[in-house]
C-alpha cells in the first residue's frame, strides 16, 4: 500500500506524533497564565526547569516566545491533523508529516546552538540538553526522509498511471 500501514516505521509515527500533542503544550506553558495552567503541570515545569536548567524556558527570549508561538497555532494544528490522517491511513499524512518534520527540525536547530553558545550552563549540562533535543533533530530528518520518500513514490506512481491513459 502506497498510503500508511501497519508497519513499526507506522506504529512509531503514530506514538512520536500522540506525545508530540503533551509536549507541545509543555513547550508553550509559558504563553498561558499561570492561574489556568494545572498545577501538577506547574510543578512538572518547574523540576524541569531546576533539573534542566534549559536556558530558553528560563529566559524565554523573545525569539524563543515567537517559537512557541508558533509551534502552538501552526505545529499543534499540523501534528493534529498528521494523527488523524495516520489513523486513517490515508496517504495525504505524508505531506502533513513532511511539513512536521521540517518545521520541526528547523525549528530544533537554533535551540541547539542557543545551547552551545551558552555562557552560564555547565559542559555536562549543555550536553545534556543538546543529547536530549538532538533526539528530535534524528527524529525529523526520518521523518523527513520517509515523507519524501512517500510522496515521490506516489508522484512516480501517478505519471505511470497518466502515461498509460495517454
Amino acid at each position: 500500500m502506497l498510503g500508511l500501514s501497519n508497519s513499526a516505521l507506522d506504529k512509531f509515527w503514530t506514538a512520536f506524533l500522540t506525545l508530540n500533542i503533551p509536549i507541545i503544550a509543555f513547550d508553550c506553558i509559558h504563553l498561558f497564565p499561570k492561574a489556568v495552567t494545572p498545577q501538577p503541570v506547574l510543578d512538572l515545569h518547574h523540576w524541569y526547569l531546576d533539573t534542566m536548567k534549559d536556558p530558553l524556558f528560563v529566559k524565554a527570549d523573545p525569539w524563543f516566545v515567537s517559537f512557541s508561538t508558533l509551534e502552538l497555532f501552526y505545529m499543534l494544528p499540523i501534528v493534529l491533523l498528521s494523527r488523524y490522517l495516520i489513523g486513517k491511513r490515508d496517504p495525504r499524512a505524508a505531506l502533513t508529516m513532511l511539513i512536521y518534520g521540517s518545521t520541526g527540525l528547523y525549528s530544533t536547530i537554533p535551540c541547539i546552538v542557543e545551547f552551545a553558545y551558552d555562557k552560564v550552563l555547565t559542559d555536562m549540562e549543555k550536553a545534556t540538553l543538546i543529547g536530549s533535543y538532538m533526539s528530535f533533530i534524528f527524529i525529523y530528518g526520518a521523518m523527513i526522509w520517509d515523507s519524501s520518500a512517500r510522496i515521490n513514490q506516489a508522484l512516480v506512481k501517478s505519471g505511470a498511471s497518466s502515461k498509460k491513459r495517454q
